[in-house]
């Protein structure tokens, strides 16, 4: 049975995968955070009613300190959200390639097949073919294996 190599199936896997493993429990802890927030206002609130002035304004700077702390966090979280959508890394590209091309050679040509497809994303406008009639000797299986570990 052959599979369906299309890199928008591999992206929708991987964007799931940042949903599932990312994106849903920061959801979580970003409403756990406001439901703090909003517990720890509720409990100043009503010590404020109570308090003398002097405890009231030590009050209302922890909460607002708290407050922007808090509200840091959540941005922060945010922000991490936002760049779960972005778009596949390169060594997510190499990895989508080795897969859909791995059946296609031997065992042992695994590595250097490897080697070539990092070579491609570094420089993806740039042909391999261009590069192997300007020096044939970056193709030579010693030196792809380095470049693979570089």
């Amino acid at each position: 049975m052959e599979e369906d190599f299309s890199i928008k199936r591999y992206q929708w896997k991987v964007t799931l995968k940042r949903l599932l493993f990312g994106v849903i429990p920061t959801l979580v802890v970003i409403g756990l955070v406001v439901w703090v927030v909003f517990i720890v206002f509720g409990i100043a609130s009503s010590y404020l009613a109570i308090a003398e002035t002097k405890d009231a304004v030590v009050i209302a700077i922890s909460i607002t300190v708290l407050t922007i702390a808090l509200f840091g966090y959540i941005n922060k979280l945010v922000s991490d959200l936002r760049s779960s959508f972005g778009e596949l890394s390169k060594e997510e590209v190499t990895n989508w390639n080795l897969k859909r091309l791995k059946e296609s050679v031997e065992k042992e040509d695994i590595l250097l097949l490897k080697a070539l497809i990092t070579m491609k994303c570094k420089q993806p406008d740039i042909s391999l073919e261009d590069i192997y009639r300007a020096d044939d000797s970056m193709f030579s299986e010693k030196r792809l294996l380095e470049r693979l570990y570089e």
